[in-house]
């Protein structure tokens, strides 16, 4: 049976088990385990919406609506600083005739903080199919489904037709811990080459990656011997940059920061991987590694960054910790090169020269 005889088929059992939890929970499953995952959750969605209260129905529906919605959407929408930078730009960006487009619907807030601003409006794309449903209902929950259209698509697939033209404004907030990882760039130079008209307001207009030293007191042990045997091999395949907290206590800054790169997104030229080198001036503290974060330049005017603090409010984004095979024990005001590059999803970072041997160990 080919695909679209499964589908005619699995819609004709829908049918048969209209009002029937279990049977539409079983069935949301089968839908998903296909890949018609927008359909799945408009029938999972039909068993939440059923007065009968099943609960084993229930709980399968929630699963299938919420397996592939990444968990770090309730993060971003509780920072508050973030939440206001966006708020801001957009309040200066938008006129009474703007129509604007949002990459990255998530819960929909950045469309209605547009529609808010006075936008004609909104179109905004979701490319997972439960975000997209549930951003549809809050925006028509808080009275804006006449000038918010969600579209559900990764933006690569949009039309431009489907936007009635080239819009004016360009809203996203698509940028990872470490900046790249979740297709800022191919997606910035897509959209404005496509959708954007020229000269069209992009917003965040610049990103940045920041670094410094840093001292963590709580590094990752080695593995080391476990249940009398040795391990300590397995510690090869550490990765040698995790994510921490913001806030993360026991994390210190051992020199000051400079920018390693800086990303105009409001750039027409095809983006590519780059190299670059800065020096940090050390504190005089032991460092056993580097950490990196952003700083968001929305329009000129205001900016977001989430510097590493434990007097700070916590961010949305984490930073990054790019451990050191061994420990630096550097004098206070030495000169350390650092070094970085990215491709179009990844960062790494250096320090150069070799640090010397007789440094201790770092873990």
């Amino acid at each position: 049976m080919n695909k679209d005889d499964r589908l005619h088929g699995f819609e004709a059992l829908v049918r048969q088990a209209d009002g029937n939890a279990p049977a539409l929970a079983a069935l949301s499953l089968l839908f998903s385990s296909d890949g018609w995952k927008s359909r799945a959750g408009e029938i999972a969605a039909q068993v939440l919406a059923l007065p009968d209260g099943d609960v084993a129905a229930r709980t399968i529906a929630r699963h299938v609506i919420t397996t592939d919605v990444p968990q770090w959407h309730f993060v971003i929408v509780a920072d508050l600083a973030r939440n206001l930078a966006y708020d801001q730009a957009l309040q200066r960006a938008v006129t009474p005739g703007s129509r604007v487009l949002e990459i990255g619907t998530g819960s929909g807030l950045l469309a209605m903080m547009a529609a808010r601003a006075g936008a004609a409006h909104v179109y905004t794309c979701e490319m997972e199919p439960a975000v997209a449903m549930t951003a549809r209902e809050i925006v028509a929950r808080n009275g804006f489904a006449d000038r918010i259209t969600v579209i559900d698509k990764h933006s690569k697939d949009v039309d431009v037709n489907e936007l009635g033209g080239p819009v004016d404004i360009l809203v996203s907030e698509i940028v990872s811990n470490e900046m790249l990882g979740e297709g800022v760039l191919p997606a910035m130079e897509d959209a404005i080459a496509r959708l954007v008209k020229p000269g069209g307001i992009i917003i965040p207009a610049q990103g940045t990656i920041r670094v410094a030293l840093a001292h963590l007191a709580d590094f990752p042990r080695t593995i080391g011997t476990v249940s009398g045997f040795d391990l300590s091999a397995f510690d090869d395949l550490r990765e040698p940059n995790f994510r921490i907290p913001t806030n993360r206590r026991g994390l210190t800054l051992a020199s000051d920061a400079v920018d390693l790169f800086a990303f105009d997104f409001t750039s027409t030229a095809p983006w590519s991987g780059d190299r670059a080198q800065a020096t940090l001036r050390s504190t005089g503290q032991p460092a056993n590694g580097l950490v990196q974060w952003i700083t968001l330049d929305m329009d000129g005017v205001t900016a977001y960054e989430n510097r590493p603090s434990t007097e700070a409010p916590p961010s949305a984004w984490a930073a990054v910790f790019h451990a050191f095979e061994t420990m630096l024990d550097p004098q206070d005001g030495q000169v350390i090169p650092v070094l970085g590059q990215h491709d179009m999803a990844n960062v790494r970072l250096w320090i150069d020269p070799p640090m010397p041997e007789e440094n201790a160990p770092a873990r």
